[in-house]
């Protein structure tokens, strides 16, 4: 694999990248050792990824084979930004443009262009606390909260727009519906990092309160794992549950009552 990302002219791009995609997929499911292992193997393929996109150029991912990969490359290294608390490279401007010239956004595409700013402000509350400068620490934490703010408003935007038709898409019993449910679970996911990180943080000022509870929010996520659980949505329920459960229960811990998979408890412990 590393041959191949340093000799990219003589390679077929896409080919490299839905191997690498195929090698995460197993590592999920079938990987060896404990699940903090298997996170790491999992995460050493998503950067093999990031690093034949980096190396490349946004002009790549135009056309539809290339596009799609791209699509679905960009959530996974979202959520491994927001795992590791750094600014992921999809959140730079030509990025979120140049790929789709010719192809409209999504709900899921627009959903995606929020949360990418999300590992970018957790990279720099943290760099914000760790140089503690007297006065201008306060304004920075400011700045950090007003900015938490700002993408908890956009989130809320997006679905307020979106919401009418998803709530459609998830009546469904197919593959239409499950994908409906996938993304209400990152768009509750994302509402409880952010209103999580709030909290947990202090920040010099009055934070407004949220419309929904942090339970409410959890809630959301959490009534469609069952969906995730089922025996119809295979492979692809087992691999999506871990991240919106996951940081359910980091910020708005469930009853011990119920029985999660074991990846969520990864995923929690990832964000802690």
């Amino acid at each position: 694999m590393a041959s191949s990302v340093q000799n990219l002219h003589r390679k077929n791009q896409n080919a490299i990248i839905m191997t690498s995609r195929i090698l995460s997929l197993f590592e999920v499911l079938f990987g060896d050792g404990d699940l903090a292992k298997r996170y790491q193997d999992w995460s050493g393929h998503v950067s093999g990824e990031e690093a034949i996109m980096v190396l490349t150029k946004p002009e790549n991912y135009i056309n539809r084979d290339a596009h799609d990969l791209l699509c679905d490359g960009r959530l996974r290294s979202v959520f491994q930004s927001t795992f590791a608390r750094k600014k992921c490279f999809f959140n730079d401007h030509a990025w979120k443009t140049v790929p789709w010239w010719r192809i409209q956004k999504t709900e899921k595409d627009k959903l995606i262009d929020i949360i990418l700013e999300v590992p970018e402000l957790l990279e720099s509350l943290d760099n914000t606390i760790s140089t503690y400068d007297g006065e201008q620490h306060i304004v920075n934490m400011q700045t950090s909260a007003a900015r938490l703010l700002r993408c908890e408003e956009q989130l809320k935007n997006w679905h307020e727009q979106a919401s009418q038709q998803l709530m459609i898409g998830e009546e469904a019993q197919d593959a239409t519906g499950l994908a409906a449910s996938h993304l209400m679970s990152i768009y509750w996911a994302y509402r409880v990092l952010i209103r999580g990180v709030l909290e947990d943080y202090q920040f010099y000022q009055e934070i407004p309160a949220s419309a929904v509870s942090l339970s409410e929010m959890r809630d959301n996520i959490l009534r469609r794992t069952v969906r995730f659980s089922s025996a119809k949505s295979g492979w692809f329920g087992k691999q999506i549950v871990g991240f919106p459960v996951g940081v359910a229960m980091r910020f708005a811990p469930p009853a011990k009552t119920r029985k999660y998979p074991a990846i969520c408890e990864t995923v929690s412990a990832r964000l802690s």
